[in-house]
């Protein structure tokens, strides 16, 4: 990848002026090197970074960037590249072995890594890493929590972004908040991915002097985001100390000293102002820009930023040229260049031609099926929109089967709520020849509808919450379509809605004592298990659409608040006044009560209530007169409800699609 006189503009909010972030930033990042970006604070590293690997979600781009002598084209480049981010963030109820196959089977093609080829490639990936002792292993949400340590989970991080087989690989500071030891292991991890012929880019933030020595070159940048050096920097970086002595008024270097600390000091804008130096120009200046610049030029040919702006620019769509991605499972076999991973000892050769073929002690042979890889590249997804609802549905639905605390929770509470209410009611199912046996009925089909559904609202939120973090690194990274997302968490909530709906119509039923006929249990149970899935819909969407669980319980809290006082049974609908006929016609839980209500007295003929003063009227009809309960609606009611399951479903798609609460 090459990049020439790249800058970077915001304007922020409410000033009218842009700020520049980046001034003309020029480099090369080749295969088989190890980068690394250093500055001080502000200088710009993770913001060229997220430049370059087309993470901005705002801003101004101006400057040319290649990928293998073409322009880059972000939808193609999205496929070629990985991104390990500062924060790990994995599904915590996925094992290691499980997380690096999802990634591998939604990023890499099956016509590239078939599908029964899959788990070899994902294993050889963990021997690069040395994750293949932790393969079975929940992530778990690290700390106290358990799950991973901080630096196992690093290295899962790196794996998941290898196993997409990328041609580059861009790294936010992979060793922050690591001690020692565990930088050391990410950063053998990190050389080990180098070894393999692909493109590595790390930010680092004052290194020690054995991380340092990892790296092969070194772009510098200085507060405002212009170029200090750039070059290799020689064995224990003796190029870059050599350049930075040979500048007048520079403090001497002792052998003693750390050479990234001590670059970082004289370099700073303090020591700039002290010595009346402009750094940035001083480069420009020097011979070592010149052979810089003359690299440059060399890979970026006759392209200009105009150039570039003509065919799509920095990021426009259309199909960038294939990259030589390194060779890795699907290539194995057939390139025979004949690497190897010999993890344990640290011991990794690259293979020739700009791609790694893995081998271990074991070899595996991967048919290339369609060998057309530049067709490949050109598609957003590498697979197929089914293939990726099935992979994605399928890990949400092992992890709800793991998630026994918010399972367990819930079904706990719906087994205790229903003892609690069919013990204040018990019995009264059948008491219907009397206003006050009706309204008893009444409150207690209120009170079922409402406050299970309700608890299974709020007790959403955190998990839809939880998983937002991983579908926005998933979304940056191509795997899946947003749509696919969405429907996945929806259905992985139907099953286990289902149980938790058993579970409670058979115990409040059977307590109450509603009337015992198959057909009435079932529409009961089935006016039930609507209000769950709505009441969880709607806890998905509304976590979905606010930026975070304080403005989702409130707006969710409001809502069932209007629900509750306009749902018919607090206030008849003749008495609500007209202004507010909207809130009781667009209320799910009118619908619920109405279904229920209908299916176990709307058509009850037989039996009369007491109305006093020796008049009496058939059950039934005194359902349709007060509440205006038709007995043939409950099939419309049915078609009702899964109107309100649709929209709550598309304010989960909308919130996921329009609005990102992830600002780089």
């Amino acid at each position: 990848m090459a990049f020439r006189d790249v800058s970077y503009f915001v304007r922020p909010s409410g000033d009218k002026k842009e700020l520049q972030l980046l001034d003309k930033v020029s480099g090369v990042f080749r295969p088989g090197v190890l980068t690394s970006l250093m500055g001080a604070s502000g200088a710009g590293k993770t913001t060229l970074m997220d430049v370059l690997a087309g993470r901005k979600t705002g801003g101004r781009v101006e400057g040319l960037q290649l990928v293998d002598g073409a322009p880059k084209r972000q939808a193609a480049f999205t496929r070629l590249m990985g991104y390990v981010e500062e924060l790990d963030v994995h599904n915590p109820q996925a094992t290691v072995e499980e997380a690096l196959l999802f990634s591998a089977r939604l990023r890499v093609s099956s016509e590239l890594l078939p599908a029964a080829n899959a788990k070899a490639f994902v294993r050889h990936m963990m021997e690069v890493v040395e994750l293949g002792p932790l393969a079975h292993r929940l992530i778990g949400w690290g700390g106290p929590s358990g799950g991973l340590s901080t630096e196992a989970r690093k290295r899962l991080t790196i794996a998941v972004e290898l196993v997409a087989n990328p041609s580059i690989v861009f790294m936010d500071e992979p060793t922050t908040g690591l001690d020692a030891r565990a930088a050391g292991l990410v950063m053998r991890a990190v050389r080990n991915t180098v070894a393999t012929g692909r493109t590595v880019v790390c930010t680092i933030h004052q290194p020690n002097r054995d991380i340092m020595d990892n790296f092969d070159e070194l772009l510098l940048l200085k507060p405002g985001g212009r170029t200090i050096f750039f070059g290799a920097l020689g064995e224990k970086q003796t190029s870059l100390v050599s350049y930075l002595s040979s500048i007048s008024g520079v403090g001497r270097y002792e052998p003693h000293m750390n050479p990234a600390e001590w670059m970082l000091e004289v370099t700073s804008p303090a020591a700039e102002a002290g010595l009346g130096l402009d750094f940035a120009q001083v480069w420009e200046a020097s011979q070592q820009a010149r052979a810089a610049n003359q690299l440059i030029e060399e890979h970026c040919g006759g392209y200009s930023s105009a150039t570039a702006a003509n065919r799509g620019g920095c990021d426009g769509g259309g199909n960038a040229a294939a990259s030589k991605r390194p060779a890795a499972a699907a290539a194995a076999a057939a390139a025979g260049n004949g690497g190897k991973v010999a993890a344990a000892d640290g011991d990794v050769e690259a293979g020739g031609g700009g791609g790694g073929a893995l081998k271990g002690n074991q070899d595996f042979e991967v048919d290339k099926v369609g060998g057309n890889e530049a067709a490949n590249e050109t598609r957003r997804y590498a697979q197929l929109t089914h293939v990726q609802l099935w992979l994605v549905l399928h890990r949400a639905l092992v992890s709800h089967c793991r998630n026994t605390t918010y399972n367990g929770m819930r079904f706990t509470i719906a087994f205790a709520l229903a003892w609690i209410l069919g013990s204040l009611y018990w019995g009264r199912g059948m008491k219907r020849n009397s206003i006050v046996g009706l309204m008893d009925i009444m409150g207690a089909i209120f009170s079922g509808v409402l406050f299970l559904p309700m608890t299974n609202l709020m007790m959403v939120m955190p998990q839809v919450m939880a998983e937002r973090a991983v579908f926005y690194r998933e979304k940056a990274s191509g795997m899946y379509r947003p749509a696919v997302f969405a429907a996945a968490q929806g259905l992985a909530e139907m099953p286990f809605v289902f149980l938790e709906s058993i579970l409670y119509v058979v115990i409040m039923y059977c307590t109450i004592h509603f009337e015992f006929t198959s057909e009435k249990a079932l529409w009961f149970w089935l006016y039930i298990w609507f209000a769950l899935m709505i009441c969880t819909f709607m806890g998905m969407g509304f976590m979905s659409m606010t930026p975070n669980m304080p403005a989702a319980i409130a707006s969710g809290s409001a809502l069932v608040l209007l629900w509750n006082l306009f749902c018919g049974f607090l206030i008849y609908r003749k008495d609500i006044k007209p202004w507010y006929l909207w809130a009781y016609y667009g209320n799910p839980i009118t619908y619920i009560i109405y279904g229920c209500v209908t299916t176990q007295m709307g058509d009850v003929w037989d039996e009369h209530v007491d109305l006093g003063n020796g008049a009496a009227m058939p059950v039934a009809a005194y359902v349709r007169d007060t509440f205006n309960y038709e007995y043939s609606m409950r099939g419309w009611i049915v078609l009702i409800l899964i109107g309100f399951m649709a929209v709550f479903r598309a304010a989960t798609y909308l919130g996921i699609t329009r609005f990102s609460y992830q600002s780089r």
